[in-house]
């Protein structure tokens, strides 16, 4: 999946119809000052691909604007090779409205689309790629995904084991992912480390260099049965990942982030990531190496920047977003 545009009608602050458009297949960067909007197209995004639209809870109300209405969002993205336009709205009688089109024309609407949705972008409790790829403002160390992450990681980490990796994408590669996970499920007991280890590796692999960017001879020890980092080695030197300062922790979880992406796009299952202020304790010298990492993995994978530090995310680079006014009723894949 690759996202194109995003627009917003009646969320928070948004009461009259913006966008962001012309975002591109590498890093795009959206820079703007607080209490510009940036978070709410985080949680909009969200609440499009994993809230139904007859739901009325405590999320979906937060996007209601403090003069009242309807949320209402759209989304353009390029799947399988076909564009897609996908349009939900919420309201309090739980009887929102979804429509999904197909390269111009109308391809699912109501409980169809509802359900193509759900089956085609998998939620963070169901081990969605979201629940790791997408990082909420604030710190964005790896445990705090919960339950979401921890499937996420599990599920991808199955899908690179055996044949699964040489297949393409679509259902049959969603099919085996699951037959996957399920048999790993099944067999492998928490004293079956060996297993676990190997299926690993190739997260460790795409870490090396990105790792070096920061640290010349540094390697990530993890938790097999978590699949979390536990330790950095450094200079011959174990630190446990708890022991090391919020700075280094945040720019540790990024690259683990960035690291399963690049897993998921080689698998045929690529899937943006999106990160809101997530480099929030990184110093001015390393945030240039993390510059560096989130351009090299921009060259395979979609990257959706939002920060509120125009000035250190100046030099990064990429499409630059705007949040720019939309223009009322167009319904451009009508």
């Amino acid at each position: 999946m690759r996202l194109r545009s995003v627009r917003l009608h009646n969320v928070r602050r948004f009461t009259d119809p913006v966008q962001i458009d012309g975002i591109g297949d590498g890093l795009s960067v959206l820079c703007a000052p607080n209490e510009q909007g940036k978070s709410t197209f985080f949680d909009a995004l969200h609440a499009l691909f994993f809230k139904d639209r007859k739901s009325w809870d405590r999320e979906v109300r937060a996007l209601v604007p403090y003069a009242g209405g309807d949320p209402a969002v759209a989304v353009e993205l390029e799947l399988d090779d076909a564009s897609y336009r996908l349009e939900k709205r919420w309201n309090r009688s739980r009887s929102g409205e979804v429509r999904v089109w197909r390269s111009g024309q109308l391809f699912k609407q109501s409980d169809d689309a509802e359900a193509w949705i759900s089956e085609t972008f998998r939620s963070p409790k169901d081990g969605g790629p979201a629940g790791l790829l997408w990082v909420r403002q604030g710190p964005g160390g790896l445990d705090s995904d919960g339950d979401a992450g921890r499937t996420a990681r599990r599920d991808l980490v199955s899908s690179v084991a055996g044949e699964v990796e040489a297949m393409t994408g679509g259902r049959r590669m969603d099919l085996a992912v699951q037959y996957c996970a399920e048999q790993l499920a099944r067999y492998l007991t928490p004293t079956d480390q060996r297993e676990r280890r190997r299926n690993l590796e190739p997260v460790k692999q795409e870490l090396v260099p990105l790792l070096r960017l920061l640290w010349e001879d540094a390697e990530l020890q993890f938790d097999a049965e978590e699949i979390l980092p536990t330790a950095l080695v450094r200079n011959g030197q174990e630190e446990t990942f708890s022991s090391l300062s919020g700075g280094t922790q945040e720019q540790i979880a990024l690259l683990v982030r960035l690291a399963f992406a690049r897993i998921l796009a080689g698998a045929g299952r690529p899937a943006p990531v999106i990160l809101d202020d997530a480099i929030v304790y990184t110093d001015d010298h390393r945030i240039e190496r993390m510059f560096d990492a989130l351009t090299r993995q921009a060259q395979d994978i979609q990257i959706l920047v939002f920060s509120c530090r125009q000035k250190a995310f100046r030099d990064l680079g990429g499409q630059s977003l705007a949040i720019v006014p939309a223009e009322q009723g167009v319904q451009a894949a009508q």
